[in-house]
């Protein structure tokens, strides 16, 4: 599934580049994406987030680790570790931690989007 790699790094260098534009077109309007500390944003708070993180801190960097794809027809199942490295804001440090995730891919109007990212951290 050479193609779902693709497109995960598209979306990583998306998020790290704050390109909203590809996110748009990546992220499912139905996206459910729930961060490690259980906050569940939708496609439209991602974006936001992406676009002004505050406290959340800038995306630095999503570097995989370990990855599995599961194909189920129209979908994917993507799962596995990654080290999420976060740009804090002024004064803070910034964090680097791991987690496990699972992200889910479906193929609509002929094109793959994003409708699931759930991670969890892990030690």
């Amino acid at each position: 599934m050479e193609e779902i790699l693709t497109l995960e790094a598209t979306r990583i260098a998306a998020m790290v580049g704050q390109d909203l534009g590809t996110l748009n077109a990546l992220l499912a309007d139905d996206l459910t994406y729930t961060h490690s500390r259980g906050h569940t944003d939708t496609k439209e708070s991602f974006l936001a987030l992406i676009r002004n993180p505050g406290d959340h801190g800038r995306y630095l960097g999503v570097e995989f680790r370990e990855m599995q794809i599961v194909p189920l027809g129209d979908a994917v199942v993507v799962r596995g570790r990654v080290q999420i490295t976060l740009e804090r804001p002024p004064g803070q440090p910034s964090l680097s931690y791991p987690v496990l995730f699972l992200d889910v891919w479906e193929r609509r109007h002929g094109r793959w989007q994003l409708v699931a990212w759930q991670v969890t951290r892990t030690t």
